[in-house]
This record gives structure tokens, C-alpha cells and sequence, in this order.
């Protein structure tokens, strides 16, 4: 019921599934993915634009569009003009994301994982709510986070998200993001982006660290959606600048929150391992003493020791 996509082997994956059969699917464009080298498409794929990289980027991308419309004619749970009303929860809903962006500037540019810039961290989330549109509250003009899914998905399946990890929040409730934190996945320590709203802005601001601490790096500000945006001039961009460093210390803050969450947490999951090995093995031992005990009755009496052996405990054969 709750979709996001399909395999490239969607045929034999979904042909024969009922609409009341709850399912989740999930469809990775892979092919979409750096690096983008010419000889990963064929000539007649490409055209799309003279930059060589931009071209490959796209070529990629409409193979993954071609995917998605064969999926389309059978999932999500296409409305038939036969059925006489609109959809209903048995259509599921349909969510498109990705998860992240992509540099194409340069020959060769860095790998997304080492890069906090805007045309990394800003990407695209778009919830195709079908009947349950009416449930959405959450103004367009909010930021999203991929984990707003689960959230989403969660709320839908009446399941309550319980503990600090839970960064996501419902697509379909009012309460968006304030600020949303990027760091860089090879160098978390170095690189750090922060996007939050300012009055009618989305402002995206980029830190880096050298050895004298973070500094700003680069700020976009944008009047639209996160993702969307339309970049303005340049008084838009000081009013982001001004908030943009309290908002890092606050990303700062967070990321060490959770790093000693998760150090807590693999700590007690450490000790818990360890209690159950313990307790496994005092289990073990207690059943083996007990089945003994139960079987002693029917077993055969110890042998008689040998006189030679009892000397030779002794140390003397003689």
C-alpha cells in the first residue's frame, strides 16, 4: 500500500499482488549515480545538453524514467475509470526523493560523500498523498528530510516513533523543520552545512574548518521550497549570514548530542550481549545438571576403580 517504487525486475515481483495486500516497495535509480563517464551510455542516449557530464547525468536519469513508467502501469494501484469514484486507501500513496544531489561542475568533481555545497544537500521530496490528501497539513513552504518518510509511513500505520533518534517528522502534520544539518560523510569534522528558514528564506549556509575554526564558506538564500528555490539578490543573502553561525553552533551541539547517544547506546547493547552470553551459558549448565539428575535413576552404576589405578594416583606402582 505504502509505495515508493520497484525493482528493475518489478514483472516478476508484482504481477498477481492484490491492492489489499499491504505492501512496501522501494525502487533505487542506481543507474543514476556518478561516476558519470561517457562510455557509460550510448551515443543515441545522449543529446541532451553540450556539457559531456550534465549529458551523461541525464541519460542516466531518463533510464531510470523508463523504468518508472512501466512500473507506473501497474503500481501504485493505478485509479480505473471503471470504478466509478476516486481513490481510496487501497491506492496507497507514492513518495519521490533523492537522496542527495549532484556536483556537475568540473571534469571530475569530488565525490558527493565529501561535499556539503548546496547542489549536494539540496534534493527533492515529493509525497504523492492520493486519499489521504486530505490529511496533509504541513505548508509547501518547509523543509524536508528523507526520514520524514518513515514518519510519514509510521503516522499512516498508527505506530509511535519513541526516542531521540527519531528525526522525522510527518509529512502529513503542521510541524516542519526548523534547521536541517548536512555533514560531510568523509569529513564530518571539516565540513558542516546548515539550511534553516528565515521569514519568507530559505537560507543555506556552508561551513569549513580550518585550522583557525569554522568559517563561513558560502550562503544561498532562496524565496520558494527547499529544493525549489529561485536565488535572490544580495540582501537576502546578509539576512542568511546573520543567522547562519548560531545555527551551526546549534548543528554542533545536535551532531555531539547523538554521537554520545550513540556511544551510550552501543554501550548498554555491548553489555546487554554480554549478560545474555552469561545468561545462555548458566542456562546450559543448569540443563545438563538437571538432565543428569533426571537420568541418573536409569543409568548403570560407576565401575568399581581399579586398585592399580588408585596406587598409581598415589605416585607408586608397588
Amino acid at each position: 500500500m505504502f509505495v515508493v517504487g520497484s525493482s528493475y525486475k518489478w514483472e516478476a515481483t508484482f504481477w498477481g499482488i492484490g491492492a489489499s495486500v499491504p505492501v512496501f516497495v522501494y525502487f533505487y535509480g542506481g543507474d543514476a549515480h556518478p561516476p558519470y563517464y561517457p562510455h557509460r551510455v550510448a551515443n543515441w542516449e545522449r543529446g541532451y545538453t553540450e556539457d559531456q557530464l550534465l549529458d551523461v547525468f541525464l541519460a542516466l536519469s531518463r533510464r531510470t524514467d523508463t523504468v518508472l513508467e512501466q512500473l507506473k502501469e501497474i503500481w501504485p494501484p493505478p485509479l480505473r475509470a471503471e470504478a466509478g469514484r476516486g481513490f481510496g486507501p487501497e491506492h496507497g500513496l507514492a513518495f519521490l526523493l533523492g537522496d542527495h544531489g549532484e556536483q556537475l561542475t568540473g571534469s571530475d568533481p569530488p565525490p558527493h560523500g565529501n561535499l556539503v555545497s548546496s547542489d549536494v544537500t539540496r534534493t527533492m521530496l515529493a509525497l504523492e498523498a492520493r486519499a489521504f490528501a486530505s490529511q496533509v497539513r504541513r505548508p509547501a513552504r518547509r523543509l524536508v528530510r528523507p526520514a520524514d518518510v518513515y514518519a510519514t509511513v509510521a503516522q499512516l500505520c498508527s505506530l509511535r516513533l519513541q526516542g531521540d533518534l527519531f528525526v522525522g517528522k510527518s509529512l502529513l502534520g503542521e510541524e516542519g523543520h526548523e534547521a536541517i544539518n548536512s555533514f560531510s560523510f568523509y569529513r564530518p569534522g571539516d565540513l558542516a552545512a546548515v539550511h534553516f528558514q528565515s521569514a519568507d528564506l530559505i537560507c543555506s549556509a556552508e561551513f569549513r574548518r580550518p585550522s583557525s575554526g569554522w568559517a563561513l564558506h558560502q550562503v544561498d538564500a532562496s524565496a520558494v521550497g527547499f529544493g525549489h528555490g529561485k536565488a535572490l539578490a544580495s540582501q537576502a543573502r546578509i539576512e542568511c549570514e546573520r543567522e547562519a553561525l548560531p545555527w551551526l553552533r546549534k548543528a554542533l551541539r545536535q551532531r555531539q548530542q547523538i554521537k554520545e547517544l550513540l556511544t551510550e547506546s552501543n554501550v548498554h547493547a555491548a553489555w546487554l550481549m554480554a549478560s545474555m552470553k552469561l545468561a545462555a551459558a548458566k542456562a546450559k549448565s543448569l540443563t545438563s545438571w538437571a538432565l543428569r539428575q533426571l537420568l541418573r535413576p536409569f543409568l548403570p552404576p560407576p565401575k568399581a576403580a581399579s586398585p592399580y589405578v588408585q596406587a598409581g594416583c598415589g605416585g607408586s606402582w608397588l
